[in-house]
């Protein structure tokens, strides 16, 4: 063998791997006075060397909205129209122009990456009178300036997002929210290139303990069932073909109405809880392996009050967050 040879094997073997992101939880809880920010490496994942965990010392005074390909869009706690897109790994962020309409106005904000070309969107829902949708600012790091449409309400009615923080998700060239329309709980979606908007029924009542998310693909939807007393199951259900609602899980009873539902993993077919405090001020967030069946903590904080909790799913993308220009 050539010395030439193994100098070229050696360079191959040895090569440094890809820095991508590993699979974790970004999470931030709030309470009085209170507002913690921080990252948690999911139990099931792979971790060797190449694994990177965020860097969120520079989250602590953010709101967070969501996370597209090792990306986060986030926003000032005071100057919330003032948002802002950061690379975890690279600590840089970029500051967006402001959008169009006032806080006051704008709740739903959603980072979608184009991992084919690197570039970026950010959509605003607009809102007003009571989250009524009326709507939608689009911000294109491709122009770096934002575009307003109107929203044309469906039939004439009104679509009041159920929470002022509530989250839209991006599947197949649109936007997905949950809305009320006459106290009844549907599915609001927004084609982003036809620019149209359309609803269809949920297989279950709106309430405060429902989830939405996009998991494999595929949109998915759980819901608490009570079975009597504070007894209560999980089923969730996957949006099919011909916009038709499948039931794919029926989970619990899950005993006191302690276990809180959060989001759903983007790769992985897990979904997040959050349990209440216990008697030590103990509170955790939980994940549900479905496919397994297996239930493993993910990360425990203590607090002597209740907390509210929001957490962002992260799973390893396939464009390497160096690479993205913020």
């Amino acid at each position: 063998m050539s010395n030439t040879w193994r100098r070229n094997v050696s360079k191959i073997i040895l090569k440094k791997p890809p820095e991508l992101m590993s699979s974790g939880l970004l999470y931030e809880y709030k309470a009085p006075k209170v507002s913690v920010t921080r990252y948690a490496l999911l139990p099931t994942s792979n971790h060797g060397d190449e694994a990177i965990t965020m860097n969120v010392n520079n989250l602590s005074t953010m709101e967070i909205y969501n996370c597209s390909h090792g990306l986060i869009l986030c926003s000032n706690h005071y100057w919330s129209e003032k948002y802002r897109i950061i690379n975890p790994l690279t600590t840089r962020k970029t500051s967006l122009p402001r959008s169009p309409h006032p806080s006051i106005d704008s709740f739903c904000a959603t980072l979608i990456v184009d991992p084919d070309d690197l570039s970026y969107r950010v959509v605003l829902l607009i809102t007003k009178y009571n989250y009524a949708l009326v709507g939608i600012d689009v911000f294109s790091s491709k122009t770096g300036r934002w575009e307003e449409s109107e929203l044309t309400i469906v039939e004439g009615l009104f679509y009041f997002l159920i929470y002022k923080d509530e989250q839209a998700y991006f599947l197949k060239g649109a936007l997905h929210v949950l809305v009320r329309k006459n106290d009844q709980g549907v599915l609001f979606i927004y084609d982003m290139g036809e620019k149209t908007a359309r609803v269809i029924e949920l297989p279950c009542e709106v309430s405060c303990y429902q989830c939405l998310g996009v998991s494999q693909g595929r949109l998915h939807l759980a819901a608490h069932d009570f079975v009597g007393g504070d007894e209560y199951q999980h089923l969730i259900w996957v949006l099919e073909e011909e916009d038709q609602w499948v039931l794919k899980h029926r989970l619990g009873p899950l005993g006191p109405l302690d276990h809180h539902l959060l989001a759903f993993h983007p790769d992985l077919d897990v979904i997040f809880f959050y349990r209440t405090r216990t008697k030590k001020d103990v509170h955790k967030i939980l994940m549900y392996d479905l496919t397994n069946m297996e239930i493993k903590d993910v990360c425990t904080f203590h607090h002597r009050f209740n907390v509210r909790v929001n957490c962002i799913p992260i799973s390893p993308t396939l464009v390497n967050p160096r690479k993205l220009v913020v």
